[in-house]
C-alpha cells in the first residue's frame, strides 16, 4: 500500500470521527433544550440506586436503606405468584422520597485539594513511563501535599 492509500485512509477517518463528535454535540444540545425530564426508575431496575427519586439528591439517601437482597429493588417491587412469575405487589413501596431535612443530612465540605492531589498523578505517570525519576519524585511529592492537605483540612460545618 502506498502513502497515498494510507494517507485517504487515514483522512477518511478523521471525517467519520469528526462526523460522530458532531452528532453526540448535537444530541447534548437538543437534549439539553427540549428533552424530557427521566422520570423516577425509567428501566424498571433492580438494585438501590434506582430507589432515589430523578435527579437524585446530593446526599443520595437521607437513611442507609438496609439491604437483603442482592435485587433490594426489584425484591421490594416485585413477588412472586403461585407459578414462580413476578408480579408487581400490591404493596410496592414508593420510590424514596427524604425523609429527612437536607440541611440535617451531612454532607463534605467544598475543598480544592483533591485537585491538587490530581494534578499529581499526570506527573507520577509520565515519570513512570519516561523513567525520568525527578519528574515521578516531583508527582509523588505533589501528590503527598495533596493528600496530607485533604486529610487534615478544618472542617467549615459543625458536624453533630
Amino acid at each position: 500500500m502506498g502513502w497515498d492509500f494510507m494517507n485517504m485512509l487515514v483522512t477518511v477517518g478523521a471525517f467519520i470521527i469528526s462526523a460522530a463528535a458532531l452528532v453526540f454535540l448535537a444530541n447534548v444540545v437538543l437534549t439539553w433544550r427540549r428533552g424530557e425530564q427521566a422520570p423516577d426508575d425509567p428501566w424498571d431496575a433492580r438494585t438501590i440506586e434506582w430507589m432515589t427519586p430523578s435527579p437524585p439528591p446530593a446526599y443520595n439517601f437521607a437513611e442507609i436503606p438496609t439491604v437483603t437482597q442482592v435485587d433490594e429493588w426489584w425484591h421490594r417491587k416485585y413477588e412472586e405468584d403461585a407459578e414462580g412469575r413476578p408480579a408487581l405487589r400490591v404493596d410496592a413501596p414508593p420510590i424514596d422520597a427524604p425523609a429527612a431535612d437536607p440541611e440535617s443530612i451531612h454532607m463534605p465540605s467544598p475543598s480544592y485539594w483533591p485537585l491538587v492531589l490530581a494534578l499529581g498523578m499526570p506527573a507520577l505517570g509520565y515519570g513512570l513511563v519516561f523513567k525520568s525519576w525527578w519528574t515521578l519524585a516531583a508527582g509523588v511529592a505533589v501528590m503527598l501535599f495533596g493528600m496530607y492537605g485533604w486529610a487534615f483540612e478544618a472542617p467549615t460545618e459543625e458536624h453533630g
